[in-house]
């Protein structure tokens, strides 16, 4: 286990939080505990994170309230977790305003370049 995730309690021999990937959207990480377990991440939460387990069922994420970083609770058994960034309805309703805007600007554009000059 690295800095970039730990359990908040003391790991036995048996238990193990491993990280497989690690990228700026997305991380991949299995965890093999013995009792249930509050997990920290070293990223900070904000509401675009999701965490899936190997079914695709979703797992619940707060901020930790000491650090604001992302937390969560696992049960005892093997996780296959996966953590990625998803686009929230806001985001993608500013890109599509950024993506008409600068479609409006080139065409603004190039009617000025097409033009006809007076003579």
């Amino acid at each position: 286990m690295g800095e970039t995730i730990a359990a908040r309690r003391d790991l036995s021999r048996n238990e193990s939080i491993t990280v497989s990937t690690d990228g700026i959207t997305q991380m991949a990480m299995t965890a093999v505990i013995e009792s249930a377990a509050s997990i920290r991440m070293k990223k900070v939460y904000y509401p675009h994170w999701r965490l899936t387990n190997g079914e695709g069922g979703e797992v619940e994420l707060r901020p930790d309230p000491q650090t604001g970083l992302l937390l969560f609770e696992l049960p005892p058994g093997r996780h296959e977790l996966t953590l990625d960034r998803r686009i929230l309805p806001v985001e993608a309703v500013g890109m599509l305003v950024s993506l008409l805007t600068l479609l409006g600007v080139l065409a603004g554009l190039w009617a000025l370049r097409t033009q006809k000059r007076p003579a």
